[in-house]
């Protein structure tokens, strides 16, 4: 039971840490004012997220390597930069 509470508070964490990671269009304003970096980097250059976190339930480690694995495994051009506070 503790394995399964401890894999859904990763699942949830995961997915709020990367919600903020999707693509969205521009508005109108903005558009001019920015460069286009879609068009101006390849779609295979790596991406590096920096994930801070601290271990606060037993065994969270396991599950967070695991997700993280994954979660790697699915978006091969995102790299994930774990650090481990105390």
């Amino acid at each position: 039971m503790k394995k399964i509470l401890s894999l859904g508070l990763a699942a949830v964490l995961l997915v709020g840490c990367f919600s903020g990671c999707g693509k969205t269009e521009p508005d109108s304003t903005s558009q001019a004012e920015a460069p286009d970096v879609a068009k101006s980097s390849p779609k295979d250059e790596i991406v590096e997220i920096q994930f801070f976190h601290t271990t606060w339930v037993e065994g969270m480690l396991e599950i967070l390597d695991e997700a993280i694995a994954g979660f790697e495994k699915e978006h091969p051009n995102i790299k994930i930069v774990e650090t481990r506070t105390s």
